[in-house]
């Protein structure tokens, strides 16, 4: 880690300028903090100290949601104010390091049998037709949800998570009546 601060000279040799003082894992941007800093203090009885080693960028070990989506896989996205609608989500490719993925949006069906018992809605399945694919693919940011989950930003107001085999068999609650 390299450290940038501003260290005073004659008679406040050992002090330092609060609020200037960085730390930066690289050298490039050491240098760069360094040469604005060197412009600020200008004129004044305090000199610009870089200490300590650039370290190597590594690639995070614990990349969110790497090993946890597989291709083929599918996410819910429940959203609406006053109204609960659901839109699903297929995983078609994802990259190699694990963090993007290309998705599609793919149509639904309703459960059969299941608007008895619920009060103006009904519950809905990802359809597995071979039709089933809505719009242009899209790429994603996959992002880690839990401990053993994932999920993608849809919008600024919705999220998709990473459907469980129970939500699967058992669908999720959509109500469009407004």
């Amino acid at each position: 880690m390299i450290t940038v601060e501003t260290v005073g000279t004659g008679k406040r040799e050992g002090t330092t300028l609060y609020g200037c003082t960085k730390r930066y894992r690289t050298a490039a941007g050491a240098r760069k903090y360094a040469e604005k800093l060197s412009h600020k203090i200008d004129g004044l009885p305090y000199r610009v100290v870089t200490s300590g080693e650039p370290e190597p960028r590594t690639r995070d070990e614990k990349a969110p949601a790497v090993g946890i989506v597989a291709t083929g896989d599918i996410f819910r996205c429940s959203w609406g104010y006053n109204m609960t609608l659901v839109n699903f989500y297929e995983i078609i490719e994802i990259s190699d390091s694990g963090r993007t993925a290309i998705v599609r949006e793919i149509g639904s069906s309703i459960v059969e049998g299941s608007g008895e018992e619920l009060v103006g809605g009904y519950m809905v399945k990802p359809y597995r037709g071979a039709d089933r694919f809505h719009g242009k693919p899209m790429r994603k940011r996959l992002r880690s949800y839990r401990d053993d989950s994932a999920c993608f930003r849809v919008a600024s107001y919705a999220n998709a998570y990473l459907m469980t085999p129970d939500e699967l068999a058992e669908g999720c609650y959509e109500n469009p009546l407004d």
